[in-house]
């Protein structure tokens, strides 16, 4: 038999064995997480930390509120038109033009009443981008009634039917056209101003009269009793031709009938 006072000796130093061996363990795992912590990249910890914060806020309504607090001043659907206008600059073109045949570029249809709505919102157009693109359409339209009014025959058929025939001017409504698309581009960029002239085309062309490239004839016939007039108008430009009727002159003519 071996002697009590070696049992007890035994016994304590394999104790303090299987402490130091634990003690090691942890201090070892320790050090391998605070490593592996510290070896990680920027981003993955952004990552990390974004997860944990959309976590949180599930459970606690406070962290929305945290998170749209870091934009001051900035509302929620800006921050959502600023996202849209960035992707329409990496959009896949051939995906979406399909469409943008029901999109009107005014608000009535007639170039004095603004862009749409609908269009500003397809194209994510901000309200200052708005107002640049209607000054420059507004100014367009100054410059073309100018030419079209000294380039312009009247002839008047008969006590309700006058006509008009407005001459060619391809090199100065040329200038005007690219000076407007110019406008467009630079304030809506290369995509979203290929875009817009695809949607605005026809609109543009017919507000504008096609920019001069063709003669345009136009009849207009007065139709009811005194007081209570309608005008039937048709327009003729190139190729096309439209038929409508109001209740007074059509606004898009009216400078026509100014006296020189």
């Amino acid at each position: 038999m071996k002697p009590n006072g070696w049992t007890a000796t035994s016994s304590l130093t394999m104790s303090k064995f299987f402490t130091s061996r634990s003690f090691i363990g942890i201090t070892l795992f320790g050090l391998g997480y605070l490593i592996a912590w510290l070896t990680l990249t920027p981003d993955s910890r952004e990552v990390s930390d974004s997860t944990s914060s959309q976590k949180e806020s599930r459970s606690d309504p406070s962290a929305v509120h945290l998170w749209s607090s870091r934009s001051p001043g900035t509302s929620q659907s800006e921050r959502r038109r600023v996202e849209l206008a960035e992707n329409w600059e990496n959009a896949d073109m051939d995906l979406i033009i399909g469409k943008m045949d029901s999109i009107k570029t005014f608000e009535s249809n007639t170039y004095d009443t603004g862009l749409s709505q609908e269009l500003c919102d397809y194209l994510a157009i901000s309200r200052s981008e708005n107002a640049a693109i209607d000054e420059a359409i507004q100014s367009t339209v100054k410059q073309l009634q100018q030419i079209q009014i000294s380039s312009i025959e009247t002839t008047q058929v008969d006590d309700t039917t006058s006509k008009f025939l407005i001459k060619k001017f391809p090199d100065q409504g040329g200038c005007i056209k690219e000076s407007l698309q110019e406008t467009i581009r630079e304030t809506l960029g290369e995509n979203r101003s290929f875009i817009f002239s695809k949607i605005a085309r026809d609109s543009m062309d017919g507000a504008f009269l096609n920019f001069g490239e063709n003669e345009v004839n136009i009849t207009m016939k007065t139709k009811g009793s005194p007081g209570a007039e309608r005008y039937e108008t048709i327009i003729s430009n190139g190729t096309s031709s439209r038929l409508f009727e109001t209740e007074g002159v059509p606004p898009d003519l009216l400078h026509l009938l100014q006296e020189e």
